[in-house]
């Protein structure tokens, strides 16, 4: 898939009715965020290197994962 080269985050809202509600961030240098709300679970994923959100590195990149975490939830 290609598309335009953007220069800000952007923000999406998932509600799976009773199963689940999330929220995600893509940063412009690609990292994805996505943030379960009913339970502490975050996962991460590097959209440059892995676009099928395979590896979840949030162990070793914590202080991105915390950026973004604190974008979400302002």
């Amino acid at each position: 898939m290609q598309g335009t080269t953007i220069s800000h985050d952007v923000f999406s809202e998932t509600n799976y009715r009773e199963y689940t509600y999330k929220r995600s961030i893509i940063t412009p240098d690609g990292w994805k965020l996505i943030y379960t709300l009913e339970q502490p679970t975050r996962e991460l994923y590097n959209l440059k290197n892995d676009p099928v959100e395979y590896f979840d590195p949030v162990a070793s990149r914590l202080s991105t994962e915390e950026v973004c975490g604190k974008r979400i939830e302002s």
